[in-house]
């Protein structure tokens, strides 16, 4: 049973993946960034929370995030896409 409430983008024995998502997985609950994730929005619209403040990402918008910053997806658009390159801290 996992009982970690966050949803990883990266697996435990990578040190950095690049891939497509909607996000959907992680709906609701905050991201583990690693180190550091990079996002950027190919289309449709997400509103999220970073450190507890709404922002809205849209199809162009690039995201730098660090270890110490919470993001938590709380309403996808259908059609929604991001790619994602996690990079561990280890």
């Amino acid at each position: 049973m996992n009982t970690n409430i966050k949803c990883p983008l990266l697996s435990e024995s990578a040190s950095f993946s690049a891939k497509h998502t909607d996000l959907k997985e992680c709906l609701n609950r905050p991201i583990d960034v690693g180190g550091c994730t990079i996002f950027v929005c190919k289309s449709g619209r997400a509103y999220i929370t970073l450190n507890f403040q709404p922002y809205e990402i849209k199809a162009g918008h690039i995201l730098i995030l660090f270890a110490d910053t919470v993001m938590i997806p709380v309403d996808i658009s259908e059609g929604f896409s991001i790619f994602a390159v996690p990079v561990s801290d280890k």
